[in-house]
């Protein structure tokens, strides 16, 4: 069904016109920038100040390469504590955060993935991409990196933790050196 368009007549600033031009380069023309831009003014009258939280979610997310390394990570690393990193807790709670869907929903384990690539491949760039793929019934996540085999050693063994703490069973690991692969289910 096609939705029916309306003509809109207005005047803007300079200014205005000039962002306008700006987003139409990345949304296409002036009419999707439009329509995104009212579509979010709704949903910040509508909803108020989580829209505030989630805008400061995000550029936490984007502006902090070290998002992870809390004052207590940072103690560990210096005492050569690497095995208490793995208790850190930060991270399951920023992608809580993030994640909108019920636990039971299918859209659940997605939306957290989305939320990782969001934190290790856009905000701390840990890793050059985080794959998804679904198979059998269940997931196969593939972390790639451009360091070496022990990094995959500890990026593996934490978000094995991190996984279980979710409450998702690890049915099979693969380590190599510029990636490795999880494989998941519910439990």
């Amino acid at each position: 069904m096609k939705t029916k368009m309306v003509r809109l007549g207005t005047y803007i600033s300079q200014d205005t016109y000039k962002l306008l031009r700006d987003l139409t380069d990345i949304y296409g023309n002036q009419s999707n920038v439009l329509e995104q831009a009212i579509k979010l003014l709704y949903d910040i009258s509508k909803y108020g100040s989580k829209v505030d939280r989630i805008l400061v979610r995000e550029k936490l997310i984007n502006e902090f390469e070290n998002v992870l390394i809390s004052k207590r990570n940072f103690m560990h690393l210096l005492q050569g504590k690497k095995d208490s990193l793995y208790d850190e807790d930060v991270i399951t709670a920023i992608v809580l955060s993030f994640v909108d869907e019920n636990r039971d929903s299918k859209n659940f384990f997605p939306k957290v993935m989305e939320s990782l690539r969001k934190i290790y491949v856009e905000g701390n760039r840990w890793f050059t991409n985080i794959e998804l793929k679904t198979v059998e019934g269940e997931f196969k996540v593939t972390f790639y990196h451009n360091l070496d085999r022990e990094f995959s050693d500890f990026a593996s063994e934490y978000f094995k933790r991190f996984f279980s703490k979710m409450d998702y069973k690890i049915v099979e690991e693969q380590k190599l050196n510029k990636l490795f692969i999880l494989k998941i289910s519910d439990f």
